[in-house]
């Protein structure tokens, strides 16, 4: 008939309930696409005002050296979705939200954690635009707690975008605000070092308190 000639020429085969194209019928599938010889599969989706070559519109399909793959032609947002809610959206410059329809940065996570898990070290590492390993942020396994390392000699944390505390290769330096210690801590604060003795303008006291010369004279005022 008209439609075994039309099916035999398109490679179409339909058996009343399930289409395959380029090949059988597969069980549980009711379209199944087969790129047969070819390097690649693919389904492309498109509309009039898009227009209908093979760059136009949303593709999807699969090829020997790049895998599997969604690919909007578009200058779209492409986004995923389930129970009727959009859950995980990519924006045109390539930023991924999820939990946000606008995502601020590369990775924009809104309305809970991230919960990264692994069996020795679990957290965040980050790199240079070259590759070489920065800092990493996490747990270590063994009781080792919280983790923060980078090849740069200096950490500086924030606190409502200001810098608040900065380690580097000498210790903790306080840059606002005010440093607590137990009764053995040794290093700089301010002005002033402790290590069993107190220095105040010097680093090397010589005896329980020591005053630098050309500081101001000592005062006490009672309140």
């Amino acid at each position: 008939t008209g439609t075994d000639a039309m099916n035999a020429e398109a490679n179409l085969n339909f058996d009343g309930t399930k289409l395959g194209i380029g090949v059988s019928p597969v069980t549980d599938r009711m379209l199944f696409v087969n790129g047969g010889s070819a390097t690649r599969s693919d389904i492309q989706l498109s509309y009039n005002s898009l227009g209908t070559s093979n760059t136009d519109g949303v593709q999807l399909g699969i090829q020997n050296s790049l895998g599997a793959y969604v690919w909007n032609f578009e200058n779209s947002k492409l986004y995923f979705g389930t129970n009727n809610s959009r859950v995980m959206t990519m924006d045109t410059s390539g930023k991924v939200g999820i939990g946000t329809e606008g995502p601020g940065n590369k990775l924009h996570v809104q309305g809970d954690l991230i919960r990264v898990v692994n069996a020795s070290y679990a957290g965040i590492e980050s790199h240079n635009s070259n590759g070489t390993w920065e800092s990493f942020v996490g747990t270590e396994n063994g009781g080792s707690g919280n983790r923060y390392n980078a090849a740069s000699s200096v950490h500086t944390f924030y606190n409502n975008s200001s810098a608040a505390v900065r380690i580097n290769s000498s210790g903790l330096e306080a840059i606002t605000g005010n440093i607590s210690g137990s009764s053995t801590s040794t290093g700089s604060f301010g002005h002033g070092y402790i290590d069993n003795k107190l220095g105040i303008g010097t680093t090397s006291p010589a005896e329980l308190l020591n005053l630098a010369a050309g500081e101001p004279v000592m005062r006490f005022t009672v309140t």
